[in-house]
């Protein structure tokens, strides 16, 4: 199995061994280096092509993570992923706007941090469930009465994510540590819950709730 490349991007030394310990622990991970600065992070960039730089950050306002995110793309479509506890919507919006592949909030589990990572690095895009919950109840806000009826849980709106990226049920349940069967209880609960009847009717919804706009790699 080929494993995904990884940078770590931190200013704190503290916090790189922190997270080096736990991602180490994933088979699938390997990281090539560790940075602290902008610079070094483009250094490692340019020279070890990695498929994902993790960076763990407070300033989330800095100008220095979307450089860095163009940037990576631009070299063999490395991939960014922010680790922050910044989940202002507006900031969010701007961040994966300027191609910030993932966002994680610094409250979630080590199993999102990690989904984050290998969807970042199959080139997809991910958000914080949590973030998701808030951008969406601003859609349905903004979109009127109507759209704001349905309430999904933490667990479903993971699964209306994966699904409208174009991952299939085997896959969900597999990044979410699920079984097959249960996921697709999950699918029928959403579609029960949105009132839709097929995948175009949830990608639909997921553009006038504000959650397609932030996922532009979504297949045809």
């Amino acid at each position: 199995m080929q494993k995904i490349r990884l940078v770590l991007f931190s200013k704190y030394q503290i916090v790189r061994a922190a997270l080096r310990h736990m991602l180490v622990a994933a088979s699938d991970l390997e990281i090539v280096a560790e940075v602290e600065n902008l610079n070094q992070a483009e250094q490692a960039v340019h020279k070890l092509h990695p498929d994902v730089v993790l960076v763990e950050t407070i300033e989330t306002t800095n100008p220095s993570i979307p450089k860095l995110a163009e940037k990576s793309t631009r070299n063999g479509k490395v991939s960014v992923v922010v680790l922050t506890n910044q989940g202002n919507p507006r900031l969010v919006r701007a961040m994966l706007r300027a191609g910030v592949a993932g966002y994680v909030l610094k409250h979630s589990s080590e199993a999102e941090l990690l989904l984050a990572v290998r969807s970042a690095a199959r080139g997809r895009k991910f958000l914080d469930a949590s973030l998701i919950d808030q951008i969406a109840f601003e859609g349905a806000a903004a979109a009127g009465p109507a759209e704001g009826k349905h309430h999904l849980s933490r667990r479903e709106l993971q699964v209306l994510k994966g699904l409208v990226q174009g991952y299939t049920s085997p896959e969900i349940a597999r990044e979410l540590h699920l079984s097959s069967k249960t996921v697709q209880t999950y699918r029928s609960r959403i579609y029960e819950k949105l009132e839709v009847r097929s995948r175009s009717d949830l990608v639909r919804y997921a553009i006038s709730s504000g959650l397609l706009s932030l996922n532009e790699a979504l297949p045809e």
